[in-house]
This record gives C-alpha cells, sequence and structure tokens, in this order.
C-alpha cells in the first residue's frame, strides 16, 4: 500500500468511495454483521436523552440536542514492517513519545582499552569508568504527532481494519486530516532510522564488550607472567644466599655447641658443691636437734649450721649465675642463627607480599571486568527489547484497501445548556449478549439496558474520552467538527422518526426496553427533531 504523499481527498474519485469502518457489529460465532442503522439511531439517541441534563430544582434550563452526527475520523496507516501498518491519528489529537535510549561512547571506550600499555593502566581504565555502562547515558526523546501506541486499542482497531470496505459517503462528514500523510511517513522514517543507530549501537556494544574480554585475557596472562618473574627473581636471591646462610648457621651452631660443652664441667662442679654444702648443712642441722648433747656442743652445731648455709646459698648463687651465663652465650648464638635464616624469610616474606598483591589485582580486575561486562549485558537487552517493542507495533491492513487513510464513524453530540456546551462521543461498538436476541447487561443509563456497548474499556477510552477531552481543550478542532456536524446532523433527516419508531420497536420487540420506556424516549425524541427542524439546511 503506497503513500500517496498527500491527503488530498477532493477530488471526486476520492470523495465517491473511501475505507471507512463499521460503526456497530453483530457478532455471532464466526459470522460478523453490521447492527441495524435504526437500532443504532435509536441506541444513541437513546443514550444522549439519558445523559442530557433535565431542567429541575437546581437546572432551571434543561440541555438542548444541538446536534446527533455521524463523522467520519481519519486513521492514516502506513507501512511498517513485514505486512504490518503504523496507524496515526489523523487529526493529531494523539501522539506518542519514543524514547531513544543511548549507552556511552563505546568507540571511545575501545580506543581507551587500545592505549593500555600494561594491567596498571587496565586497572586505572576500570577505575574511572566504573560507571561507564551502569546505565544509559544518554536518553533522547522523539515525539511522534498522532501515533498510536496502545495494545488494547490496536487490537480492537486490527478487528476494525479488517472490515473496513470502500463506501459512498457524503463528502462532509469526512473530516480532513490535520496530521499529512507525508508528515506520517517522515515519522516513520525517523522511527526505523531511531532502531536503525539501535542496531549499529547494539553492534558496537558487542564489539566492546569483545574488546573487554580480550583485554582481560590479555592482562591476566600479563599478571601471571609477573607473577612467574617475581617469584623467579626473589628465589633466585633465596638460592644465591642460601650456601652461605646454611654455611654460616652450621658454623654458629657448632661454636654454640662447643662453647656450651666447656661450660658443662664447671657447672657439673658448681652444681656439686651445692649438693655437698646442702648435705652438710643437713648434718649440723641434725646436730642443733639433739637432745642428748652438751649444751656447748648443741652451740656449736648451731654456729656451724649457719655458716653452712651461707656457703649453700654461695654456692646455689654461682651455680645460677653460671647457668645464666651459659644461656646468654648460648642465646646470644641462637639470635646470630636466626639473623641468617631471617635473610631468607625476609626475601620469602617479600616474594610472598608482592604475589599476593598481585593475584588480588589480577581478582579485583577481573571482578570490576566482569562487573562491567555484566552491565555491558543488561543494556544489550534492555536496548534490544526496546527496538522489539518498537518493531512489533502496527497492524497487518487487508489487501482489499486501497488508500492509506481509513475512515472510523463517530456519532458525536452537542448538548447545549446553561452552563456551556458538552460534547458526547460514540466510539464503534458491537452488540452485547445475554438479553433478548443479542443479550444485554444493566447500563448505568437510568437503568435501561441498551443493546451497544463499547468493544473494551480501553477503546472507549481511547477514543470516547480523548476526543470529549480534546474537544474541551482544543477550539479549533471543536469548531471544525461542530461545522461538520452540523451540515451531517442526523436530527435533520426527514426519515428519521420512521427509523426511530422502528429502531424503538425492535428494541423493545427483543427485550432491550418496556412499553413505557418506548413511548417516553419517542416522544422526547420527537421533540428534539421538531426543535432541530428549525436549524436544518433549507433544500
Amino acid at each position: 500500500m503506497p503513500l500517496k504523499g498527500g491527503n488530498d481527498l477532493s477530488s471526486p474519485a476520492e470523495s465517491a468511495k473511501r475505507a471507512v469502518l463499521p460503526f456497530a457489529l453483530i457478532s455471532s460465532g464466526t459470522a460478523t454483521e453490521e447492527f441495524p442503522i435504526e437500532m443504532t439511531y435509536a441506541t444513541i439517541l437513546a443514550d444522549v436523552e439519558k445523559h442530557r441534563a433535565k431542567a429541575g430544582l437546581i437546572r432551571k434550563q434543561e440541555e438542548i440536542m444541538s446536534f446527533v452526527s455521524t463523522i467520519h475520523w481519519p486513521i492514516i496507516t502506513v507501512p511498517w514492517r513485514e505486512g504490518r501498518h503504523l496507524v496515526f491519528d489523523g487529526m493529531a489529537v494523539w501522539s506518542y513519545v519514543f524514547e531513544d535510549r543511548r549507552v556511552a561512547s563505546t568507540e571511545a571506550f575501545v580506543k581507551a582499552l587500545g592505549a593500555c600499555k600494561n594491567f596498571r593502566d587496565f586497572i586505572a581504565l576500570e577505575a574511572s569508568h566504573a560507571g561507564y555502562f551502569r546505565d544509559f547515558a544518554v536518553v533522547e526523546r522523539l515525539p511522534v504527532m498522532g501515533l498510536f501506541i496502545h495494545e488494547e486499542f490496536m487490537k480492537d482497531l486490527l478487528e476494525h481494519i479488517n472490515l473496513a470496505q470502500p463506501r459512498e459517503g457524503a463528502h462532509t462528514s469526512f473530516l480532513e486530516p490535520r496530521l499529512p500523510c507525508s508528515e506520517a511517513a517522515n515519522a516513520v522514517k525517523k522511527i526505523a532510522d531511531m532502531i536503525l543507530f539501535g542496531r549499529k549501537m547494539l553492534a558496537d556494544l558487542e564489539q566492546a564488550k569483545e574488546s573487554l574480554k580480550i583485554a582481560v585475557d590479555r592482562f591476566r596472562k600479563e599478571i601471571d607472567g609477573v607473577i612467574d618473574e617475581t617469584k623467579r627473581k626473589y628465589n633466585a636471591k633465596i638460592d644465591a644466599i642460601k650456601p652461605e646462610v646454611t654455611a654460616k648457621v652450621a658454623d654458629l651452631e657448632k661454636r654454640r655447641d662447643e662453647a656450651w660443652s666447656s661450660m658443662q664441667p664447671r657447672l657439673v662442679s658448681l652444681q656439686g658443691e651445692v649438693r655437698r654444702l646442702e648435705s652438710e648443712e643437713n648434718h649440723w642441722h641434725a646436730e642443733s636437734k639433739r637432745k642428748d648433747a652438751a649444751p656447748d656442743v648443741t652451740a656449736k652445731a648451731k654456729e656451724r649450721l649457719h655458716a653452712t648455709r651461707r656457703d649453700v646459698q654461695k654456692a646455689k648463687d654461682d651455680a645460677e649465675k653460671y647457668q645464666e651465663e651459659m644461656s646468654r652465650m648460648r642465646g646470644d648464638y641462637d639470635k646470630q642463627i636466626q639473623s641468617q635464616w631471617e635473610r631468607i624469610r625476609s626475601l620469602e616474606r617479600e616474594r610472598d607480599a608482592q604475589v599476593n598483591a598481585l593475584i588480588n589485582d589480577q581478582a579485583n580486575m577481573t571482578q570490576k571486568a566482569s562487573q562491567m561486562h555484566h552491565n555491558m549485558q543488561d543494556l544489550k537487552n534492555r536496548k534490544e527489547e526496546e527496538i522489539a517493542s518498537v518493531e512489533a507495533q502496527g497492524v497487518p491492513i487487508p489487501p482489499h484497501l486501497s488508500s492509506e487513510i481509513v475512515y472510523m464513524p463517530l456519532m458525536v453530540c452537542l448538548l447545549q445548556g446553561d452552563k456551556g456546551v458538552r460534547y458526547l462521543v460514540y466510539p464503534p461498538m458491537i452488540a452485547k449478549s445475554g438479553k433478548g436476541v443479542l443479550g444485554g447487561i444493566q447500563s448505568m443509563f437510568g437503568g435501561l439496558v441498551l443493546p451497544l456497548e463499547p468493544k473494551t474499556k480501553e477503546f472507549d477510552e481511547t477514543f470516547r474520552a480523548g476526543i470529549e477531552k480534546a474537544l474541551a481543550e482544543d477550539r479549533s478542532l471543536a469548531t471544525y467538527i461542530g461545522s461538520v456536524s452540523m451540515s451531517s446532523n442526523i436530527l435533520h433527516m426527514r426519515d428519521l422518526p420512521e427509523m426511530l419508531a422502528k429502531g424503538l420497536a425492535e428494541m423493545k420487540n427483543q427485550g432491550w426496553i418496556k412499553d413505557k420506556h418506548e413511548k417516553e424516549l419517542l416522544a422526547s425524541l420527537q421533540k428534539h427533531i421538531a426543535l432541530a427542524s428549525s436549524t436544518a439546511p433549507r433544500k
């Protein structure tokens, strides 16, 4: 379905036939047909009547139906991907803003990786780029006027578009699009370019991931090499001094043991003297305690006991001092021996400290690179989801539609009262099920059960609420639709009373309304038709 590049619909061919969606449908099994026009008008006008404010205690003046019209809202379809078309609101009431999220410069990152001469440079790069890929660096907003991105609405529109048929239609009921088809086509190109740039970004991100992996492997091997070199250098130093250390230790141990051995005889002699004097002390102690000895003998024994005790203490002091001297001698030698071994242990500690620091650097470097790689993959996944979401938009368009513009019929009512004007908008609807031939549910319209309802809540909110809001806020749109609606006011149709009578009768026969409802609605609507006849164009 190629774009024509414009939206001029004033030619006879274009005004004669247009692709139009049905307004109301009946679905029964697999078959779908249009809802009878008489019952459609009767349902809409009955609903308007129930919405219309009546005169009472609070309101002195009741609202008047200025018009109830069928207008045709333009929907622009633009070829998108694999038979799917993006859908635009031709009146540009709706719009959508894409968020084009972009990562930090992968080219700059790869260049910085290439500039790393050693693992120290790479570790510094990791520190300076810790948050480089933590999130998208830039979020650009691409507003697209008129574009519909609404899942539920798109489903409903798909069903309606499949039922669109070229139909005869009065030119006055078809709204002229405010959004040129060429602008919609340019917007689609911008979206496609955004995806194209996004896919290039994904490829660049994948390249950056691969460059990071190569760098990590390279610098891990470099650290492994530095570790091996560090071990080799220190082991060589240790091996160089080990023979000297071993020889000095052996000499010191020999001299220590010889000195110890040479001091042992005197220690044995001193310890023997202590034992001899202790024995003599025990002898004089016993003599001083004898009961049968003369007093002078006992006195002499006590004197000798005191003297011996002094000799024992002196001998013990001499033995203890000599033992301390031997211990100091041995300790001095042991310290000299330990200082020799310390020469080796010091080198071993330096080696192990440097090796452990390198191992820690390698582990931290790998962990940070792994986190960066994870962040890059996360951004890649999120960007792929974003692109996939955009690519999945659009609906298939039936091949029999010859124009890029499909018209959606809307029923629009303008109510005027002492508090101003307000619009009621009815988007395409479907017949209910569950009562009478068609079925139904209790409606909110004064207890009446009416046979039509919006297909879904989302579809109703998108068009009814959206257009009602636009008419209240956009004066130029309200003026234009008011002009078109006045020229296609169904209240001016000559055969409308007969159509309403037939439609209400059928609704009563099917069990939608009761006899009193039929009479009240017909009488009330006939008053509005009569009032509207004064504004009808002259024939």
